[in-house]
């Protein structure tokens, strides 16, 4: 399990998630991306009566394959992520702010590009 102790390098998982979006959008004609999916899981939850998207199970492995590997690593729950601390502090308030600021840029990008990778 010391695999599951360290990120991949990026010179390995940069390359291996690019030649995943260009396979699945030479497969399926459709694109790649976490907020797609959460996206058509709300639709699907508004109209349950289509078969969800392929976005769904992907977003839905996200967060399964995200529970399992912090079960398998012993990884232990907590607020901390990273440097965040260190850079903007532990303060509630500004922590929400810059994620408000932050997920509204990351939205109003994703909208202009039609989705996202």
């Amino acid at each position: 399990m010391d695999m599951f102790a360290q990120r991949a390098p990026w010179f390995l998982a940069g390359p291996a998630i690019g030649l995943l979006v260009v396979a699945l959008l030479w497969a399926c004609n459709r694109t790649f991306g976490a907020l797609g999916g959460f996206i058509d899981l709300l639709a699907w939850v508004r109209a349950p009566q289509v078969p969800p998207k392929h976005t769904v199970y992907f977003f839905a492995g996200l967060l399964i394959g995200g529970f399992v590997y912090s079960i398998v690593a012993g990884v232990q729950p907590g607020w901390a992520y990273g440097t965040f601390d260190q850079r903007f502090g532990v303060v509630p308030a500004a922590r929400l702010g810059i994620l408000v600021v932050a997920g509204t840029v990351m939205d109003y990008g994703t909208r202009m590009a039609s989705g996202c990778t």
